[in-house]
C-alpha cells in the first residue's frame, strides 16, 4: 500500500510525499455492507457500481511491540494505490508471490531439521561396554552414572583403556541417509517454479547449467520480469505517482503543469553483447524499434 501525503508546510520543492505502508495496514474484518449501501471487502469498500472508493486502514501496524490499537481510518481510494498482482477476476486483494511453495518450504526446513539433528546424532561417537559375565560394575571413585546408577565413562581423544576380563566393547552406528544435495536441489526447483524466477537465480547453482540453458533461462526470466514492471508495477504504482508528482508541482508553481512520463526500469545486462547488440541495430536501422526504445531496454535514458 502507498499513501499519498500532501507536505506543503515542509518546504519542498515538490511538496509531496509518498508513504509506503505494509498490506498488514489493511483491516481485512471490514466486510459486509457499510454505509450509504457500500459493499466492504477485506478492507476495500467498493460503491454500487463496483468502482473502489476507500480503504479501511489501521492508524498503526497491528504487529507494532510498542502498542495497537484497532482503530481504523477511512482513506479515499485516489489516495492510496493498492499494488498487488492480479491473478482473477473480482480479486481484491493479492496473494503472497511465495504461496505456491509455501509447503514445499515447509518440507524442507523440516528436513533440513532432520539431517542437522540426524547428524548431531553421528557426531556423538558413542561407546558401549558389556561384561560378558553378567556381574555388575563396580563404581569407580568419581564416575558418572545414569538415574539407576549405572556408571557412565567418557570416550576422550587419544584415550588407551584396558577393559577389564570378561568385557566387550560395541559402538554406535547411527543410520546413514543419502540424497540429501539432490532432495534439497529439487525442492529448490519446486520452489523456483511456483515464484516465477529460474533455479539458478533462487539458489546461485550453476553446477548442472551450461551457456545456452542459462542463456535461455534468462531470456524467459527477462520476458517474465517485463510482464510484471509493465503490466502491474508502472500502470498501478508508477503512473499514479506520477499523476501526484505533476499535481503537487502545479501546486508548488501555482499553474497548471501538463507533461508526460515516460519509465526508464533497471539496467539488463546482456548475455552476449556480440550477439544482441548487432540485432538491436538492425531492428532500429529497419525500423521495428526506436533508437530511444533500444536506449531505455538497457536501462539508460535517451
Amino acid at each position: 500500500l502507498l499513501r499519498v501525503r500532501p507536505r506543503a508546510w515542509l518546504r519542498l520543492s515538490v511538496p509531496l510525499q509518498v508513504r509506503l505502508l505494509e498490506s498488514d495496514y489493511l483491516d481485512a474484518s471490514k466486510d459486509g455492507v457499510g454505509e450509504n449501501g457500500a459493499v466492504l471487502r477485506s478492507g476495500v469498500e467498493f460503491d454500487a457500481s463496483g468502482r473502489r472508493v476507500a480503504y479501511h486502514l489501521f492508524r498503526s501496524h497491528p504487529g507494532s511491540p510498542s502498542g495497537w490499537s484497532s482503530d481504523t481510518v477511512r482513506v479515499p481510494a485516489e489516495d492510496v494505490i493498492h499494488l498487488y498482482r492480479v491473478d482473477r477476476p473480482g480479486q481484491t486483494r493479492g496473494v503472497p508471490w511465495i504461496a505456491p511453495a509455501i509447503m514445499t518450504l515447509w518440507d524442507l526446513k523440516d528436513y533440513e531439521e532432520a539431517e542437522l539433528l540426524r547428524q548431531r546424532v553421528a557426531a556423538c561417537f558413542a561407546a558401549f561396554r558389556v561384561d560378558l559375565s553378567g556381574a555388575r560394575p563396580s563404581l569407580a571413585d568419581g564416575a558418572g552414572t545414569t538415574a539407576n546408577r549405572t556408571p557412565v565413562d567418557v570416550l576422550e581423544p587419544a584415550t588407551v583403556t584396558d577393559l577389564a576380563p570378561g568385557q566387550d566393547i560395541r559402538f554406535a552406528t547411527p543410520p546413514q541417509v543419502s540424497g540429501y544435495p539432490d532432495y534439497v536441489r529439487m525442492s529448490q526447483r519446486r520452489i523456483a517454479t511456483g515464484i516465477g524466477i529460474p533455479f539458478n537465480v533462487l539458489a546461485s547453482d550453476d553446477s548442472q547449467e551450461n551457456f545456452s540453458s542459462s542463456r535461455r533461462g534468462h531470456l524467459v526470466y527477462q520476458r517474465t520480469v517485463d510482464v510484471w514492471r509493465w503490466q502491474t508495477v508502472i500502470p498501478t504504482m508508477c503512473d499514479r505517482i506520477g499523476d501526484w508528482f505533476l499535481e503537487a508541482c502545479a501546486v508548488s508553481l501555482a499553474r497548471r503543469v501538463d507533461g508526460r512520463l515516460g519509465w526508464t526500469p533497471p539496467k539488463r545486462d546482456l548475455i552476449s553483447p556480440k550477439e544482441e547488440i548487432p540485432a538491436m541495430r538492425d531492428m532500429v536501422r529497419n525500423g521495428f524499434q526506436s533508437r530511444s526504445e533500444t536506449i531505455r531496454s538497457l536501462g539508460y535514458d535517451p
